[in-house]
């Protein structure tokens, strides 16, 4: 029954997720606000009742089950967003890449937005259906209702600042340029305390760079005083100011009012040179952040507050500097550290390689994890790798545009029964071989829930 606490933090992450600013770009793109915000709706009801229902089903079996029905639809609806994401980072790739060719700018077109709207939504609207389904049975069980300010942030709060040096991979010179910012003065009109941002998309390693930096020996003797917050979803000033208290006491006084605390806090900043790290930050509300701010301000000249976060809303906001914008890694970083890098790899995107004639060893090391896999406008490409079925968690495949020498798939079903939707696109051979019943290549990928073939949906 343990597992199924994890229930609210489910909830808590796809909620986080919905309000993103990721996502509100998403909607509008693809025309499908009405359906999300119908699905945050009903989220944010059933998550009204989940930490009551949490304490509840050690003594009752039904609601054990009715938890573990709720997870599986959240798992579903948890898919459907990364789809989403997915779906945006190679819409940001093809953008960013500049390129301007008749195939990429018909792959982005009306018709192709369409489909992949008329697609999500019917996806949203099965996901919701099924919601309100479990969802509706809650009545039966007299669950109460939890504003969310009575708990402390799940999630990521118990994120720690110690990290061995050895496991941050190919960030040395980012770690510089970080301790560059934090220890010289900072050109931002002399305020005591300056804002640092780091910002990046989901998995670059903003958390990891923040802890190299934090442990430096040069961080530890230039600052009289370290903190360091995990502060995930939710931007509540008291939950926040508990935090900092004590990250710089070691007291949880959670005992204690706002007023009381934010005089502790100040007495403890008062005339020391601090850095304060604000680790994994969603909140985009403005003045949330500067109540918060108005209580740090008492640090010595020099004190600074390093925030990592996925939006740059939010590094601009809260930075009185530029943010520092964590890109990806070189390739060379890649070739020396493959293993490392690779094993919890989610989505592999290759654009536009004329040169790349084979894909990377290294990604069959992700074969647990990898979930979409795109390639795209890779003209020398010549075949798929054999150990392409070892995938065992790929859910989405996608070859398109300008893969001329690609003429079959390897051998075996396509992996295995976890493949939902293949596209193919202007790949002439490898069309005609996936074409249904007749095509030789068919038997490999019939299992997949969704096919298309040159942009016609065939299943």
């Amino acid at each position: 029954m343990a597992a199924e606490t994890f229930v609210f933090n489910i909830a808590e992450k796809l909620l986080g997720k919905l309000g993103s600013l990721t996502y509100q770009e998403a909607c509008l793109v693809w025309g499908v606000e009405s359906d999300l915000e119908r699905l945050e709706k009903t989220l944010s009801t059933v998550k009204a009742v989940l930490l009551d229902a949490e304490e509840q089903q050690f003594h009752n079996q039904e609601l054990t089950v009715w938890l573990g029905n709720l997870r599986e639809v959240f798992y579903d609806a948890q898919d459907v967003l990364d789809e989403f994401e997915c779906e945006a980072l190679r819409r940001q790739d093809v953008e960013t890449r500049g390129s301007t060719t008749r195939k990429v700018r018909r792959f982005f077109s009306s018709s192709n937005s369409l489909v992949f709207r008329t697609k999500m939504g019917h996806q949203i609207k099965d996901i919701r259906a099924r919601l309100d389904e479990v969802a509706a049975d809650r009545a039966k069980f007299h669950l109460s209702e939890r504003s969310e300010n009575r708990h402390v942030v799940r999630g990521r709060e118990m994120s720690y600042s110690f990290v061995h040096a050895s496991d941050v991979i190919g960030r040395d010179q980012d770690k510089e340029n970080i301790l560059q910012l934090l220890l010289h003065p900072a050109a931002d009109g002399g305020q005591n305390v300056s804002v640092i941002s780091v910002v990046g998309i989901g998995g670059l390693g903003k958390t990891a760079l923040a802890k190299l930096v934090f442990n430096d020996a040069t961080v530890v003797n230039h600052f009289e005083l370290k903190c360091w917050v995990c502060v995930s979803d939710e931007f509540v000033l008291k939950q926040l100011l508990v935090k900092i208290v004590e990250s710089i006491s070691g007291e949880n006084r959670n005992d204690l009012d706002e007023e009381q605390l934010q005089i502790r806090l100040r007495d403890s900043l008062a005339g020391k040179k601090f850095l304060l790290v604000l680790d994994d930050v969603w909140n985009e509300e403005r003045e949330k952040w500067i109540e918060l701010r108005n209580l740090l301000i008492g640090g010595a000249n020099g004190s600074k507050i390093l925030v990592t976060t996925r939006s740059p809303k939010v590094a601009s906001m809260m930075s009185n500097v530029s943010p520092y914008n964590l890109e990806g890694l070189p390739h060379k970083e890649w070739e020396d550290n493959q293993e490392e890098f690779t094993m919890s790899l989610r989505v592999s995107l290759f654009a536009e390689l004329p040169q790349l004639v084979a894909l990377p060893q290294w990604i069959k090391w992700s074969s647990r994890t990898l979930q979409y896999m795109l390639i795209h406008d890779c003209p020398n490409l010549t075949a798929l790798p054999e150990w392409l079925p070892n995938l065992a968690s790929l859910r989405v495949l996608g070859i398109t545009f300008c893969c001329p020498k690609l003429v079959s798939l390897p051998e075996g079903k396509l992996c295995l029964l976890s493949l939902r939707t293949f596209r193919i696109e202007e790949c002439p051979e490898l069309s005609r071989r996936c074409q249904p019943e007749i095509g030789e290549d068919w038997h490999k990928i019939a299992h997949a829930s969704e096919i298309y073939i040159d942009g016609k949906k065939i299943k």
